[in-house]
């Protein structure tokens, strides 16, 4: 037996890790394999060690490596232990990409408060997108449903596709409060010391299903007028959803009219008098009566 003491070839190899860039599609994409510059003879190899792969794989947008060192090569071949090689490793990498450029839109809500919701609607330019909005008021308080009630709200919608960046859009709801009109009737009397009241109001534009009441409150006693007031009952519905305007009656008490004096009677006027009456023609006395057979006879 004679050992050998010879000393051992120094020799250096290069070792590339194959790379690829690839476009995002769903599915699980690999790069393989790894180039090798060296100065041996054809007869030694260069090998992984045992338990190393050469792959490197993902799916979702992002870098992956196959983690080559030094450490994950030996040289093979019958006279590779006459060599002390340096292995100088560039790792693989594989890089999947995304498809473009994900955006979402929304246009901005204008509208007046009808008991219903107001959401947006955004749209997104890839199919099959994720999309959540969160509604916030001005407070910066986080609302669990969509807007209903009057008032500002932020609406911050996100829209997610594997394989994009997420994209984010601000738009704004705003709900105005509704018009509703509260009316309370008119009234007049003579004045009596007591007071002039009239109870009648009615109230228009709520929406439909929701309990809103009025009662007319005022009071005029003394002659003059004054506006017929009113209280409101929200019963089922929130003030904050609606703008009232009033239309007021008048409560008017006149005066007792002053009594009507008696008129002074207009004498009558002197009568005209008439023409003096004409003269007739003196009458024709009677002749002298014829005396008969009677005798009169005095004391």
């Amino acid at each position: 037996f004679t050992a050998n003491f010879a000393e051992k070839i120094p020799v250096t190899i290069t070792i590339v890790g194959h790379s690829a860039t690839v476009d995002y599609d769903g599915t699980e994409q690999s790069v393989t394999g790894y180039d090798v510059r060296s100065t041996l003879p054809a007869s030694i190899g260069v090998g992984l060690v045992a338990g190393q792969t050469d792959e490197a794989k993902g799916t979702d947008v992002g870098t992956y490596k196959m983690n080559l060192t030094q450490d994950s090569f030996e040289l093979t071949g019958a006279d590779a232990y006459k060599y002390s090689a340096t292995f100088e490793v560039t790792d693989c990498v594989l890089t999947i990409t995304e498809n473009g450029t994900l955006t979402v839109n929304a246009g901005d809500v204008s509208t007046t408060y009808d008991g219903t919701a107001h959401p947006v609607n955004p749209t997104v330019n890839v199919p099959d997108a994720n999309i959540t909005v969160v509604y916030t008021d001005t407070n910066g308080n986080v609302l669990t449903s969509e807007p209903v009630d009057a008032g500002t709200y932020r609406a911050t919608i996100t829209a997610e596709v594997p394989g994009y960046t997420p994209a984010t859009y601000t738009a704004v709801v705003t709900i105005a409060p509704r018009s509703l009109t509260v009316t309370t009737a008119s009234a007049s009397k003579t004045y009596d010391g007591t007071a002039l009241t009239n109870s009648t109001a009615t109230v228009t534009g709520a929406v439909a299903g929701e309990t809103i009441t009025a009662t007319a409150n005022g009071s005029q006693t003394a002659v003059g007028s004054s506006a017929n007031g009113y209280t409101i009952t929200w019963g089922t519905a929130k003030q904050s959803n609606y703008l009232v305007n009033a239309v007021l009656g008048t409560l008017t008490v006149n005066a007792v009219p002053a009594p009507t004096p008696t008129p002074t009677p207009t004498p009558d006027p002197d009568p005209t008098p008439g023409p003096d009456p004409t003269p007739g023609p003196d009458p024709t006395p009677d002749p002298d009566p014829t005396p008969s057979g009677i005798r009169i006879r005095c004391r």
